[in-house]
């Protein structure tokens, strides 16, 4: 990577690698002013990138009257905004060179008001290069996932321990909201004393048999074949991959048999989620062929 040179205008190619790389990990355009252009995904930290404003003028128009015109991102900044939560573990993104200070900005409007703040607010940093980029993102995505996941447990704990199940366990039983969302892998639906139920997350659980199925199915993605390993090198894409059930906890007991686990890519986990919104539970089992068939296709 190249050593940090301040804030400048994106060439025509690194703007396409960066929103490429952007869509492959579930982000869409969902606002362009000519300030900021600002991506969302569901069940993504949102984060806005800082548009060089005499340049994206000529673009703004364009798209806000139609979302699907031709845009050349050129006029992406090397300065990007995330949400206030990774102000506090900006040491562990070291690929980017964070403000030191929150930035108070009025277009954030898909931000939160940190407490004591009057406005919404971003963490502000800037990145050398392209890669300097993506391995930040990718690393804010592990956190983000991560306090996700802390944070489900931690309620779902209180749920079980209070023997109650509130509002945020009702999703569970619904088909589209369950499998929307490749994280809800980790809810366990528990039964007990006939009809009741209780939902809880157990962590460690899910981690050895997120360990059998590796021994037995590999690091490689069932789907498209990518390797964290191959591609980013050993010293950082070791055992780094994610695991599908192939039938969601929630549509049978089957939490205690690692082969309902197939190792998956962040890419595929997500879209095989998608296409099980239009699959029938018989059909789950075939979900990865057809995944890997429509790949070939693309």
């Amino acid at each position: 990577m190249k050593r940090f040179t301040g804030r400048r205008t994106l060439t025509i190619l690194e703007g396409e690698q960066i929103v490429e790389f952007l869509y492959k990990r579930g982000y869409s355009l969902e606002n362009l002013t000519k300030k900021l252009s600002e991506f969302r995904g569901k069940g993504l930290p949102s984060l806005s990138i800082e548009n060089n404003g005499k340049k994206a003028e000529s673009y703004v128009e364009k798209w806000q009257k139609n979302r699907n015109a031709k845009i050349v991102f050129e006029f992406l900044t090397n300065s990007v905004y995330f949400q206030p939560i990774f102000f506090d573990v900006r040491n562990e993104l070291n690929t980017l060179q964070f403000i030191d200070e929150l930035r108070l900005n009025s277009n954030l409007v898909d931000f939160p008001v940190k407490p004591g703040h009057s406005s919404n607010c971003g963490a502000k940093a800037k990145f050398s290069d392209v890669e300097a980029f993506t391995r930040g993102l990718d690393k804010s995505l592990e956190l983000f996932c991560h306090q996700a996941e802390k944070s489900s447990q931690e309620k779902n704990t209180r749920n079980v321990v209070n023997g109650n199940v509130t509002s945020g366990s009702k999703g569970i039983e619904e088909k589209e909201d369950l499998n929307l969302n490749p994280s809800d892998d980790y809810v366990t639906a528990v039964v007990e004393g006939g009809k009741k139920k209780l939902f809880t997350y157990i962590y460690e659980r899910n981690n050895q048999l997120r360990k059998q199925a590796l021994r037995k199915y590999g690091y490689k993605c069932a789907a498209c074949g990518f390797s964290f390993e191959s591609f980013y090198g050993p010293e950082l894409g070791e055992d780094c991959i994610e695991v599908h059930h192939i039938v969601p906890v929630s549509e049978g007991e089957r939490e205690n048999d690692y082969t309902n686990l197939r190792p998956m890519c962040s890419n595929c986990h997500r879209m095989i989620h998608r296409l099980y919104r239009e699959l029938e539970p018989k059909d789950y089992k075939h979900a990865i062929e057809i995944l890997t068939s429509k790949i070939k296709k693309a």
